[in-house]
């Protein structure tokens, strides 16, 4: 299992946690503790496949300049 995977999973477990907490308190915290993970995985999903390329905007083509006579 990757690391990504891994942090995924963990994250889901902490929402499960949180939906049968039986304190509200508790259920906030579990949620908390799922949003970090969902975070660090998806941290490091991007630093394995590197940065995202940049996009660069088409030029369009200027209109030629004429010089008066």
């Amino acid at each position: 299992m990757s690391n990504v995977a891994y942090l995924r999973d963990e994250a889901q477990h902490c929402r499960d946690l949180a939906v049968s907490a039986l304190d509200s308190e508790l259920a906030k915290r579990w949620h908390q503790l799922a949003d970090r993970y969902a975070v660090l995985a998806e941290q490091r999903a991007a630093y394995e496949t590197g940065p995202a390329p940049l996009l660069r905007m088409p030029v369009a083509p200027q209109p030629a300049k004429t010089q008066p006579n």
